[in-house]
Formats: structure tokens, C-alpha cells, sequence
């Protein structure tokens, strides 16, 4: 298996935290319930809310429990996980916050989301929704669960949602489409063409189950649009009117008149 994820930062000011932590087993309990991945967003209406904290609270909770199957521990951690939250959010303002979890043992996979991340499953050239949701739905404050199997070359995406809006205007879905097997190399060529479409910070976060292959790897990559500040913008034009030829000699010839009148000055 392997793990990509993409960072898309275009704008300042953005009031915006986003968190991801992919776990990978290291004793021989954590190995009988694989591998996890958290995915986190908050806004500024949830600032109580650690993210890290939440990541920390569900590795722990799932990983105790590797005594039990990978689907009812997963099941198991993710109750505890609802009932930790009502405890933290402000009921108010809690869409503000999406959660997301993977856990992923030999080829199957438990998932539970909060929020407004979309999945899909990309197979044999076909893209499958695994987030459907209503947008008129009213916010719940409990994650979903959904349990499933993967096969050879299979892509699991995740995207924060506006990232996956850009994704569907721009097209980039029909490319993984013809893009069979997935191209770690390709994708990302795909990306840099669109660069200037990203204009909202996310992630795109892409498991990739290779035929054949099965060590774990990852690999994140950072595409971040220069934004330039008022005042960057007016230096910039300034400096490239002042590189100017013509430019150059009339502050040549101004500099010139300018020192002759403090020498007669001077002279009397």
C-alpha cells in the first residue's frame, strides 16, 4: 500500500486548521488491527477542540482493543469517540469541525467520518461515492460508519470538500478515470497543470493498493500559490519601473541637478 497526500494553501487568513497522522503498527497487537489514518478540520468556531487530542484519544481506544475483531474494535473505538465529542463540542457551531478515521488490515478497511469529507473508491476505471450525503441533511454529531474490501490497484480518496469541488470543476476526476493503473507520477502532473484552479487550502489524501506489492510507503507533496499582500504588489511595480532605461537617466539627470544646486549652495 500506498499513501499520498496532497496540501493545497493559496490564501492568507484563511481561519482554517487542518491535521493528518497515518499510523503504522509497530507490535504484534497493534499489527492483528493494521494501519490507521486520522484526517482533521476545524474552524475558529471550535478553538476548545484539539485535534491532536481527538487523534490521540482514538488510536489509543482502537489499539486497546486488539483482542477483539478489526471490524468491532474499530466499531467499539469509534462509539467511544462519539461519546468523547458531545462531551467537547459546541453544539452550536460543531459543523465547523469535520472528522475523519481510516483503518485499513490486510484488504479491508473501516472508515467513520464527521462532516463534510468526501471518499470515494476508484476502481477498474469507475469512481464509487462512499460519502453520499444530502446536503439539506442536518448536521449530526455522531461519525458514520462504513466497512468494506479492496482489491489490487483499488485508490481510496479523500478530500476535504472544497478541494473535492476544484477537483470535480477542473475535471481531475476523469482523469484518474483513464488513469488505470493509478500514476503517483502522472497524478501529480495532473495537479501542477491545475495549480492555478486551486485556490482554497485542503487535502487530497490517496491510498493506492498496488498489485503485488506490499510494504508501506508515503509520500506528501505541497502545492502552495504565492499570494502576494497590496504592498508586495505596488514594490514589485515600483522596482520594475525603476529598472527601466529611460528611468534610469531622468533620476540620473535629476540626481545631477539636484547636487549642483547644494554645491551653489555651498559655494555662495
Amino acid at each position: 500500500m500506498q499513501v499520498f497526500e496532497f496540501y493545497f494553501q493559496s490564501k492568507l487568513g484563511e481561519e482554517k486548521i487542518i491535521k493528518s497522522s497515518f499510523f503504522e503498527p509497530k507490535t504484534i497487537y497493534e499489527k492483528r488491527l493494521g494501519s490507521l489514518y486520522f484526517l482533521g478540520e476545524k474552524g475558529s468556531f471550535n478553538e476548545e477542540v484539539s485535534l491532536e487530542e481527538i487523534f490521540v484519544f482514538f488510536k489509543e481506544r482502537f489499539y486497546k482493543k486488539s483482542a477483539l475483531s478489526f471490524q468491532k474494535a474499530f466499531e467499539e473505538a469509534i462509539k467511544e469517540i462519539n461519546f468523547y465529542l458531545k462531551g467537547k463540542l459546541n453544539q452550536t457551531f460543531s459543523p465547523d469541525l469535520n472528522l475523519l478515521f481510516l483503518a485499513i488490515k490486510d484488504k479491508k478497511f473501516a472508515l467513520a467520518k464527521l462532516g463534510k469529507f468526501e471518499i470515494q473508491l476508484v476502481r477498474g476505471g469507475k469512481i464509487f461515492n462512499l460519502s453520499k450525503r444530502n446536503k439539506k441533511e442536518r448536521f449530526s454529531f455522531s461519525l458514520k460508519i462504513i466497512l468494506g474490501r479492496v482489491f489490487s490497484e483499488d485508490l481510496i480518496l479523500i478530500n476535504t470538500e472544497q478541494i473535492f469541488e476544484i477537483f470535480e470543476k477542473s475535471k481531475i476526476f476523469e482523469h484518474l478515470k483513464k488513469m488505470y493503473p493509478f500514476n503517483p507520477k502522472e497524478f501529480k502532473e495532473v495537479l501542477e497543470s491545475k495549480k492555478e484552479d486551486f485556490k482554497k487550502t485542503g487535502v487530497c489524501a490517496i491510498f493506492f493498493f498496488q498489485k503485488g506489492k506490499t510494504d508501506f510507503s508515503k509520500e506528501s507533496f505541497s502545492f502552495k500559490k504565492e499570494v502576494k499582500t497590496e504592498i508586495q504588489k505596488r514594490k514589485e511595480i515600483l522596482l520594475n519601473i525603476l529598472e527601466k532605461k529611460e528611468v534610469k537617466l531622468i533620476l540620473a539627470f535629476l540626481f545631477f541637478l539636484f547636487l549642483s544646486f547644494v554645491l551653489t549652495k555651498i559655494l555662495g
